[in-house]
């Protein structure tokens, strides 16, 4: 056996390895023993008969008792005086911007003589591998999948996931479970990966100009897939190689219906059978029973769809057009008897109260859309004005709208702020007299 000294740390981790099935030539290139060396530790460990649990539980100077190891001389007054630095070295490494080698000039700055940059880096690593220890995963192939992703509310023991990406891992049938609460630890590969795409992704596109997101993501699949094709450090295969013949034949099947992110608003269901869509100031129709009753609207960029208590009422194309109206048939049809005082009879009667020109007006507001449920709202709003502005402002108002033929709630709400209610239409007193040289309406026809 070589009479170099070796710390109890690398034989742990010689044991540990071999445990997890590395065979000696991994163990030589993860520990950086040579493989004779390795093979004689291995030896002497099965010759003792010891479980792993058992073997773990060993101390150190029973370990070197047992490993018949040379015990590690007393560090140098040089090394001394570098590992008293490491725990505000260490500190000041955290801080965004603060290099090695930074903190390197500082350490030669308070001592002149001491080691060389990469002998101070490699000090530094082995203190804070001995520092901060980290337990070692296997990862089974199609099992996990390491994402960065938001949380609604971070808790030790049940953390609330933001609504959207809990629908994305129902829509996909996965489950979600959050890393622990401030240990970045807990998603070190995808940190990892994070660094990964910045060094050989983003560094080669930042000085490039993209004037589309299209272009863009293009560029991005180009140098994504060099760098999937790209071998492991180290290792003889690539990413790309790895997925093809050990992950892509244990994965699950994805949804075929592809995953889009829906937005929800909470409304109640008007008088006329409709909700709005305030984002689009859009009105939908859904099924007359559920008028009164607070529903949930979930929309994407094509869909639109209306839940009561988790169930599916209706469904709508979605519409971009402002104050219009989109209907099914089946929801709003006139021979629907509605749980409601609305109806166009009750309108023309309340209006035909006021007087008969208003009550003309509101029936032309009525037959002006396809369907009348779809005026209910406007008349609604047209006969209370009748209370705000008094019956005969009202009556004047219908009158100056008919002779404009316009017939919606907006056009009684123009005439009456503009008080052209209380105008008096024009008429020419002076009539032309007859005379055999004025051409009459006759000669154009």
């Amino acid at each position: 056996m070589s009479n170099k000294p070796i710390s109890m740390q690398k034989l742990r981790q010689v044991i540990r390895l071999h445990g997890q099935g590395k065979g000696t030539k991994s163990i030589n290139r993860i520990v950086g023993l040579s493989r004779n060396t390795v093979k004689k530790y291995l030896q002497i460990f099965h010759a003792s008969s010891l479980s792993y649990d058992q073997f773990y539980n060993l101390n150190d100077s029973e370990l070197a008792l047992m490993f018949q190891v040379q015990k590690v001389p007393e560090p140098s007054q040089k090394r001394q005086n570098l590992e008293a630095l490491f725990p505000e070295l260490c500190k000041k490494l955290k801080k965004k911007g603060v290099t090695r080698e930074q903190l390197h000039k500082q350490y030669l700055e308070q001592y002149p003589d001491g080691y060389s940059l990469s002998s101070f880096c490699n000090y530094l690593q082995l203190y804070l591998g001995q520092s901060h220890p980290v337990m070692h995963i296997e990862h089974k192939a199609g099992e996990k999948m390491y994402i960065d992703f938001a949380v609604t509310k971070g808790s030790k023991y049940e953390a609330i996931i933001n609504l959207d990406f809990a629908n994305f891992a129902e829509h996909y049938a996965t489950t979600v479970i959050p890393a622990r609460a401030y240990k970045p630890r807990d998603k070190s590969l995808v940190e990892g990966a994070v660094k990964l795409i910045y060094k050989n992704i983003y560094t080669k596109l930042d000085n490039r100009v993209f004037h589309d997101i299209e272009s863009l993501n293009a560029a991005i699949r180009l140098e994504l897939e060099v760098h999937n094709n790209t071998a492991f450090s180290g290792r003889c295969y690539s990413r790309r190689q790895q997925f093809e013949e050990i992950e892509r034949e244990v994965l699950g099947k994805l949804n075929p219906f592809r995953y889009q992110i829906k937005e929800q608003a909470i409304v109640t269901v008007m008088k006329n059978g409709y909700v709005r869509l305030s984002k689009d100031i859009h009105y939908y129709s859904v099924p007359y029973q559920y008028i009164g009753k607070k529903v949930k609207i979930l929309y994407a960029a094509f869909d639109v769809e209306v839940y009561y208590q988790y169930e599916l009422i209706a469904k709508h194309k979605r519409q971009y057009r402002p104050y219009q109206y989109t209907t099914d048939i089946k929801h709003l049809a006139s021979q629907h008897q509605f749980l409601t005082d609305w109806s166009p009879e009750n309108f023309i009667k309340r209006a035909a109260e006021i007087h008969q020109d208003v009550a003309s007006y509101i029936a032309k507001v009525l037959e002006a859309k396809p369907f009348p449920e779809q005026a209910y709202k406007s008349c609604s709003g047209i006969l209370n004005f009748a209370r705000r502005v008094g019956s005969d402002r009202l009556i004047d108002a219908c009158r100056w709208a008919e002779s404009f033929g316009q017939y919606s709630y907006r056009t009684i709400e123009e005439i009456l702020q503009k008080h052209l209610d209380k105008l008096q239409p024009e008429v020419d007193e002076n009539e032309i007299p007859f005379h055999k040289n004025i051409r009459g309406g006759e000669y154009y026809k």
